[in-house]
């Protein structure tokens, strides 16, 4: 076997590969300001910080901040740096002592005091550690620095010694500078000496004395000797094959060693005895740093600063070129098979380049196999990325172009196909499933017949039957999806092109597609990319070998542990860079309440991360925002924000998912004035008093209007009363006239006279009443008692007046319309009283009572009665005129009142027989009329 091996390779030559991380150029928007670069170190927020020989750089991730002249540093070189609580000690390349603190650049008060000290020999000061003091590290000398009593004292050396002082789990290194050739580094604990080292000066580099420590590991390097401190103290030395720059123990205990001009070299656990990872040769190595999301970063003093976004995946570089996408990757027995251009790479289950093939596989053994028929019987190899093949216990079956080759020994069958054949894959033991451009295919080995299951329009590219059997169809353009019956169920994913497919040992499904390798766990899937560290996106092939996973991309080999965590766990910090409302800078730190019109706001974040490209900001504003928003921007924009009380709560997204612990910021809107409860209110009831004042105003011009119109009513009501009154008294007087003018036709002087006496006093009063709406009850019976006197006079005392009143009953408080009870007196005379027959005399009583509403004053007298009383005709002139007036005038008073009340009752008198007896009338008068 191994014989054959060796021929195999004679017609194979083998790849010239070597195993390296995969570091790459730090991409910024602008170029460092210059390749010598010295330190890489992270501060407490995760911005990272790159000390140059022209200007200390300060990165978030995308943007490049330059500390030089410009800003507070003239001398730009820094060589020494360390991170003490949170602040950042520098010194620069003519010893001044600065801190960052907040990203403001100080020179501290001891840098003055720290320079006077300094010997003409302390021309550089290379490293900073921290004890109980500062300790700053000079070519020739080590100084402890009192930051809080600002004192420098200088520690003194010993003869042909250094110093590496263990002590509250910090190694440090003293007086460092070996001016002889043999020297001595002794080991102290706790001012205690442990051990003493032996050590050869061999350059110029010798005096940097270098240590690291992380738990119970400890280290220190000198020239090219690194040596390991074991726990009682001992040493252990191992050499390098170059001068050491720098050494680092990351946060896994990974030892990393940088020398000068030969690279980078990796010992995984710090296990020195393995064969290292090498990388950036053949640069100098200034500083090795793992940041917060795991990426290494190295500083090289001729090529700039690098970033290796994952130490788990490992690169196997070459010098055949680049063209993988025409490559064969291939698991076949206990080896992991390249094939490419005509040339075979074996690479061990543990991950190592076989340099004796020969020696490395039995001629039994399925490699074997494969070589032998491969050299008996070319397979149009030209197009090796369309070529696959599958061994049996009996043949090798290889597809490629239009054939299907069955190989036994020397014995070659080719079975011709409609389309070009892609893949290959073993479905039982008498079956095989083959994957091509128009569809899938079944080839029973047996009967050697073809049979097609499944048409698809695009490339097959990959068959997997998984250990369920279940049969799994990869494809350029359709994706991926998986045989049911004669059907193909698609499943979903972030690409339609999948190149490859394998299968884990604990039943995972890898995908190498377009947009990076795919790990499926039943229905659940992670993608990963170059953000976690691969070579490229276009992952071509795979395959798995002792729980290692091997990528051919565009990039070329790589190969991931299984079990490795590629995903980036390390949320990203989010900071407010700024914040404004127009030209208004808020302040988050206290209170911040805006105007009305400061309703649009602009947040910039930083988002320190170096290994996600994309980063995403969540960010929720409540109560306004129901749901969460997300943006690729550093900015978000809240535009046209309505009065009210908000909180905007902030988050970062990384590329894997993983949220950052929320910011949140908490700002009013005010509301304008004119949405205020005190202008509303004062709005309301303005509009309310000009409702009032309009109100009130309409119901004064309506009352106005109201008034104006009862006046003309009641001035028309009046002129019609006095009309009625006008009327009325011609009336009487004309009767009066008439009986002074008979008493003088009869020459009745004495009569006339009295009469006319009488007459003149009742036109007096008639005048003076006359002139009145209204009179008392009082004068309206003084009227009454002329007027009686002067008829009873007219008509010969043919009648008797009666007044019967209440003892009580007081005349002057009663107020009546003014000549009211005349008409009904004068009425129950002139055509009752007047026809009675002699010698009857007549009798006119007068009556007057209350009830609860009103005066009822009761008119009667004994006449003809009111029926015979229209029988005669004597004075048709005198018929009930007066009577009607007055019922004229009380239906006016009537209209005139709120509530009629005034009323006039007629009652028939009769006496024996039915014989009329005379007449009663009942006049109603408001009981509180005229007050």
């Amino acid at each position: 076997m191994k014989t054959v091996v060796a021929i195999f390779f004679c017609f194979f030559p083998p790849l010239l590969f070597a195993q390296s991380l995969i570091f790459r150029p730090i991409a910024l928007n602008q170029e460092l300001p210059s390749k010598e670069c010295y330190h890489v170190f992270q501060d407490p927020k995760g911005y990272l910080w790159i000390a140059t020989e022209l200007g200390l750089c300060r990165l978030d991730g995308h943007q490049l901040k330059i500390f030089d002249q410009h800003n507070g540093l003239p001398e730009k070189a820094i060589y020494a740096v360390n991170i003490h609580k949170g602040v950042i000690w520098l010194v620069s390349s003519q010893n001044r002592i600065l801190t960052i603190k907040d990203g403001s650049l100080t020179e501290h008060p001891l840098s003055k005091h720290f320079q006077q000290m300094l010997g003409p020999k302390d021309v550089l000061s290379y490293a900073i550690h921290f004890n109980k003091n500062l300790i700053i590290n000079t070519k020739w000398h080590t100084f402890e620095l009192d930051t809080l009593a600002l004192t420098v004292s200088k520690i003194p050396k010993l003869e042909n010694k250094a110093m590496l002082v263990l002590e509250q789990g910090k190694l440090i290194p003293y007086n460092s500078y070996f001016p002889t050739p043999t020297q001595n580094i002794e080991l102290r604990r706790n001012s205690k000496i442990a051990s003493e080292h032996k050590i050869n000066y061999i350059g110029p580099w010798s005096f940097r004395l270098m240590s690291c420590k992380n738990g119970d590991n400890y280290f220190f390097a000198y020239n090219d000797q690194l040596v390991e401190i074991l726990p009682d103290l001992s040493t252990r030395t191992y050499q390098m094959p170059a001068q050491i720059s720098c050494i680092y123990l990351d946060k896994q205990r990974d030892l990393w060693v940088g020398t000068y001009k030969n690279g980078l070299y990796y010992y995984p656990k710090a296990n020195l005895k393995s064969r290292p990872i090498s990388a950036l040769t053949p640069y100098s190595i200034g500083t090795v740093f793992q940041d917060k999301e795991g990426s290494i970063w190295c500083t090289t003093l001729e090529k700039g600063t690098f970033i290796a976004k994952s130490k788990t995946v490992i690169s196997y570089t070459n010098k055949l070129g680049d063209t993988y996408g025409q490559a064969l990757l291939k698991h076949i027995g206990n080896h992991t098979l390249l094939l490419k251009d005509l040339n075979i790479q074996l690479i061990d289950s543990n991950g190592q380049l076989i340099s004796s093939p020969a020696s490395q596989t039995s001629k039994n053994s399925i490699e074997q196999k494969l070589i032998k028929s491969i050299q008996q019987h070319p397979l149009h190899l030209s197009s090796l990325r369309q070529y696959d093949f599958v061994q049996t216990n009996q043949y090798l079956y290889a597809i490629g172009y239009y054939y299907l080759n069955e190989i036994d020994g020397k014995k070659v069958s080719h079975y011709a196909l409609s389309s070009p054949g892609r893949c290959i894959a073993q479905l039982d033991s008498n079956s095989l499933l083959l994957g091509c451009k128009d569809g899938i295919y079944r080839f029973e080995k047996k009967s050697k017949q073809l049979k097609k299951l499944l048409s698809i329009s695009h490339p097959v590219t990959r068959i997997l039957v998984d250990q369920s059997k279940k049969i799994f169809i990869a494809t350029k353009g359709a994706g991926l999806g998986y045989m049911e019956g004669n059907k193909r169920i698609p499943i979903q994913l972030e690409t339609d092109i999948v190149y490859d497919i394998a299968q884990d040992h604990l039943g995972n499904l890898w995908l190498g597609t377009n947009k990076g390798l795919v790990k499926m766990t039943g229905k659940h899937t992670t993608r990963y990319d170059v953000n976690q560290g691969l070579a490229s996106n276009e992952v071509y092939q795979l395959a798995i070998n002792n729980k290692k996973l091997y990528l051919l991309t565009s990039e070329g080999l790589s190969s991931i542990s299984l079990t490795a965590a590629l995903l980036n766990k390390s949320a990203i910090p989010v900071y407010l860079k700024s914040a404004k409302a127009g030209q208004h800078i808020l302040n988050f730190n206290q209170a911040v309440q805006l105007k009305h019109y400061e309703n649009s706001i602009s947040l910039a974040f930083d988002m320190p991360s170096f290994k996600n490209t994309e980063k995403r900001l969540g960010y929720r504003l409540s109560p306004s925002q129901t749901t969460d928003r997300f943006t690729t921007e550093a900015t978000i924009n809240l535009e046209n924000l309505a009065p009210a009380n908000y909180q905007l709560t902030v988050w970062s997204i990384n590329s894997d998912g993983y949220q950052s612990k929320p910011l949140q910021f908490n700002f009013s809107i005010a509301k304008p004035y004119w949405q205020t409860w005190w202008f509303v209110t004062a709005l309301l009831l303005l509009i309310g008093l000009l409702l009032f004042l309009i109100f009130k105003a309409v119901l004064n011009r309506l009352k106005k209007r109201e008034r104006e119109k009862n006046r003309i009513h009641q001035l028309i009501s009046e002129s019609k009363l006095s009309a009625i009154q006008a009327q009325m008294n011609p009336h009487f007087v004309f009767n009066c006239i008439n009986s002074i003018q008979k008493y003088i036709l009869k020459r009745q002087e004495r009569q006339a006279y009295d009469y006319l006496a009488q007459f003149s006093k009742l036109i007096r009063m008639t005048l003076q009443y006359s002139q009145e709406k209204n009179i008392s009850l009082h004068q309206e019976l003084d009227l009454l008692a002329i007027y009686i006197s002067l008829e009873q006079l007219r008509f010969n005392h043919l009648f008797d007046y009666v007044i019967e009143f209440p003892p009580s009953f007081d005349t002057k408080s009663i107020t009546i319309p003014a000549m009211l009870l005349q008409p009904y007196i004068e009425n129950a005379i002139w055509h009752g009283i007047s026809h009675l027959e002699q010698p009857q005399k007549g009798i006119i009583t007068l009556k007057a009572e209350t009830t609860r509403e009103h005066l009822q004053i009761t008119i009667t007298d004994n006449g003809i009665g009111r029926e015979a009383a229209m029988a005669y005709k004597r004075d048709n002139l005198h018929r009930p005129l007066a009577v009607k007036l007055n019922e004229q005038r009380l239906r006016l008073l009537n209209q005139l009142s709120e509530k009629p009340a005034f009323s006039v009752e007629f009652i028939d008198r009769f006496g024996l027989g039915g014989k009329p007896a005379g007449t009663t009338v009942v006049i109603y008068i408001p009981l509180n009329y005229g007050k």
